[in-house]
């Protein structure tokens, strides 16, 4: 007897272990642990400043330097960049 002739002389038994297998299948896919996608922190932080009216080169004087010189003194910041803008 081949798989064919069995679903069509048993068609009961074809759906319900068609069901069975469905069943088993989702309730091992909920199991199942993710590993594929580990933990990770990207270190960045984004500060953002609005001066109206400044010019980029008042911006950084008066602004960006301030807050690079209280950043630069948190542990662990490998490097800082900075932008003045109009």
């Amino acid at each position: 007897m081949t798989l064919s002739d069995i679903a069509i002389r048993r068609p009961v038994f074809t759906t319900m272990m068609s069901v069975a297998i469905m069943v088993l299948g989702a309730f091992s896919f909920s199991r199942i642990p993710v590993d594929l996608y580990p933990d990770v922190e990207f270190p960045v932080v984004s500060v953002v400043t609005a001066y109206p009216g400044a010019s980029p080169r008042e911006i950084e004087t008066q602004v960006t330097e301030k807050i690079e010189d209280a950043i630069v003194s948190v542990s662990g910041i490998d490097q800082i960049v900075s932008y003045s803008r109009d």
